[in-house]
């Protein structure tokens, strides 16, 4: 082939290659499928405002319903349902252990049965009674400002301040969409743009950057717990949280806890005060078995270990009738 041809060859894909990128520039785009540095680099001026404008539609979305959830009521003791079946029984009189014991084998073990009925009746009516005392009146979003404040540790009693809940949730609450002021976006230079869209996009789940560059920065953490909110976080919490109620309290709560669905788990994590009561009374042994961390009840916490145990049934079966 000739140094003509070649040279032709050349000027013909310089020119196209121009056009190219011409028509890029004059395309309308609004969403992008990774909100990365490169991505959004490569959007002209009013390309980059078109897709601050749609992420700032979508964020203010999220957030309008981050509000709405965060305006359900908290539970910071759990809600008891009682049955006609309860009261039937605590209506009942208990069986003297004297009867008990002068009564043949057979009918022994139904007066047992009898009277096991009528006393975990009597006992859930009171445990529903104290707690409807004890029920303190307010949204999600009031407790986790008092526990942002540092304020629910004198009122419950806790070793340390937990914040508990969706973080991401509460971060959405708090935020300030500053994409929806058009003004705003004009007078913003483009790299401060760039940075709000990535910081939106992020907390509203958009993808924000490519794997392999994952791969290369994340740290070996991260990448085994996954991003806080991601379902590979969730994960992670549920097996850790499972693995305490196993080593503290026994295959019972471990396996009500494990057959628990995702919304209902969530539920507990963001609406009671399931998760600072494990904070507040499991702690780990120093020693660990085949590299994994041994869990205990902590017995200087102050708290009774069954009604500790009771209490965490509650919550998950109210998270069962709620959630």
């Amino acid at each position: 082939m000739s140094k003509r041809s070649n040279a032709r060859r050349r000027a013909i894909v310089a020119a196209r290659s121009r056009q190219a990128r011409i028509n890029e520039s004059k395309r309308k785009v609004t969403t992008l499928r990774t909100y990365n540095d490169r991505s959004l680099n490569r959007l002209t001026d009013s390309q980059l405002r078109s897709v601050a404008k749609n992420i700032g539609k979508q964020t203010e979305q999220a957030r309008q319903a981050a509000i709405k959830k965060s305006q359900d009521e908290f539970y910071n003791v759990p809600i008891i349902t009682i049955t006609k079946r309860d009261r039937m029984y605590a209506a009942r009189p208990l069986v003297p252990d004297s009867v008990i014991q002068a009564a043949p084998s057979k009918q022994r073990k139904l007066l047992r049965q009898q009277q096991k009925r009528r006393q975990a009746a009597r006992d859930k009516i009171a445990r529903a009674q104290q707690n409807l005392n004890l029920l303190q009146q307010r949204t999600i979003q009031q407790q986790r400002e008092l526990e942002l404040a540092g304020e629910d540790v004198a009122e419950t009693g806790y070793r340390d301040r937990v914040i508990q809940g969706d973080r991401g949730l509460r971060d959405l609450v708090r935020m300030t969409n500053v994409l929806q002021n058009d003004e705003f976006v004009q007078d913003m230079t483009r790299t401060q743009l760039i940075r709000e869209i990535k910081d939106s996009a992020e907390r509203i789940g958009k993808k924000t950057s490519n794997k392999n560059n994952n791969k290369k920065n994340k740290k070996k953490k991260v990448e085994r717990r996954g991003k806080k909110g991601s379902r590979k976080w969730n994960n992670y919490v549920r097996d850790v949280t499972s693995h305490k109620l196993r080593d503290a309290f026994g295959n019972s709560l471990f396996h009500m806890y494990t057959r628990l669905t995702d919304k209902q788990r969530y539920y507990l994590q963001n609406a009671t005060n399931f998760m600072a009561i494990i904070a507040a009374v499991i702690d780990s042994l120093k020693r660990r078995m085949k590299g994994r961390v041994i869990w205990r009840f902590n017995s200087d916490s102050g708290r009774d270990k069954s009604a500790v145990e009771q209490q965490l049934k509650d919550f998950i079966t109210q998270a069962k009738k709620y959630a």
